[in-house]
């Protein structure tokens, strides 16, 4: 079997399990729970998945160019859609296709979308700006799930 075609499968096992238990654990014991046990499991995914970036792409020194790098990794394995302007202190980043959200709309979760990416994506992105930077700040500023045409987010240097 081609590369392609296992990456495809563990992309798609990858999305499928954050869902799945997701939707479980709600059943149980409710949204709201549900989403805090989400945001506890996002405050150490994004550390794994830096650390793995850092190991896989050889970066040695932290910064915001590791940063961008580690994050296009990230954005590429999991089929985001996005560009990106480097005016140093800064990186502005526009998502024009968030994989994950797609995913909520097909699975008719819209509605849960704001509160879900305003929780995750705040934690996910700043923890990556731990992991790969120093002193490196993150800003959410616009969410394709809050009903904008995209996300938009900056990463700044202090």
């Amino acid at each position: 079997m081609d590369l392609e075609k296992i990456g495809e499968y563990l992309k798609r096992v990858y999305f499928a399990i954050d869902g799945l238990w997701f939707v479980k654990v709600e059943q149980v014991l409710g949204f709201e729970q549900a989403l805090e046990i989400d945001s506890r499991v996002w405050e150490i995914l994004p550390k794994i998945q830096a650390r793995k970036a850092i190991e896989l792409l050889d970066l040695k020194k932290k910064g915001l160019s590791s940063l961008m790098k580690g994050l296009e990794l990230k954005w590429e394995a999991e089929g985001f859609h996005y560009h990106y302007q480097t005016a140093p202190p800064e990186i502005n980043v526009t998502i024009t296709h968030c994989p994950w959200y797609e995913i909520m709309i097909q699975s008719e979760r819209k509605h849960l979308a704001a509160q879900v990416g305003k929780a995750i994506c705040t934690q996910e992105y700043k923890i990556w700006a731990d992991e790969l930077g120093e002193k490196i700040e993150f800003q959410l500023i616009r969410q394709k799930c809050q009903e904008g045409d995209y996300c938009h987010f900056r990463f700044f240097q202090q």
